[in-house]
């Protein structure tokens, strides 16, 4: 059984802090909030959850609780309180700061945070490249990821160059440069670019099935 321990000043201490959280509506909020918690200076590891109301950190040293409104101020979630806990609910286990964060066995590689890049010069000689574009708020960039991370497992000869739109909001995200140099006619995240191994364009857009579909009929032909 987990033990909660009421703080009723304002420095919590480090270890494992249960943030009260409103304004939570879906799986799209609760990586807008871990985000914008996971920025808060101490704070290792974050997680969220919209049916509970809460998130839960993971901290490397004290917090002010007072830092913990600011990360949430000038978004549609509120700081309620917050409390230090021996161990995360569970369903609260802190999450992964972006979608190709732990990604380990597999040919990948984050190439930009929100700068611009060249995309060209970044093909993976003598495979197909894939270059994803994500960001830590976007749940469906996740889902993405870890079925990408799948088949590059089973397919030695595919490699991922993300792109992350490192912000903790869309208005951020959509501000940074990388954005009007590649994305100018996305339709949102996730966005999926796919060249072969000649960097010939086979696939662009959100369809993370389609993309896999281009390039095994790539490959079939040889």
């Amino acid at each position: 059984m987990l033990l909660f321990v009421a703080t009723t000043v304002a420095a919590l201490p480090a270890g494992n802090v249960l943030v009260t959280v409103s304004g939570m509506g879906d799986g799209c909020c609760e990586q807008q909030v871990v985000t914008r918690l996971s920025a808060v200076p101490g704070v290792k590891s974050a997680a969220a959850s919209a049916v509970l109301g809460q998130a839960c950190l993971s901290t490397s040293a004290s917090l002010d609780d007072t830092a913990l409104q600011g990360a949430l101020a000038g978004s549609e979630y509120g700081y309620v309180s917050a409390a230090s806990v021996s161990a995360c609910p569970a369903g609260l286990v802190p999450a992964r700061k972006d979608a190709w964060d732990g990604a380990t066995g597999v040919d990948v590689a984050i190439v930009s945070h929100g700068e611009q890049v060249d995309l060209a010069a970044l093909a993976v000689k003598g495979k197909f490249t894939i270059y994803d574009f994500g960001a830590p708020w976007c749940q469906p960039c996740y889902t993405t990821a870890d079925h990408l991370k799948d088949y590059l497992k089973a397919n030695a000869d595919v490699a991922v160059r993300a792109i992350v739109l490192d912000a903790g909001d869309p208005r951020q995200s959509f501000a940074l440069p990388v954005v009007k140099q590649h994305l100018e006619f996305a339709e949102g995240l996730p966005w999926l670019k796919v060249v072969d191994a000649s960097g010939k364009k086979l696939y662009e857009g959100s369809d993370v099935e389609a993309a896999i579909k281009a390039i095994d009929r790539r490959r079939a032909r040889g």
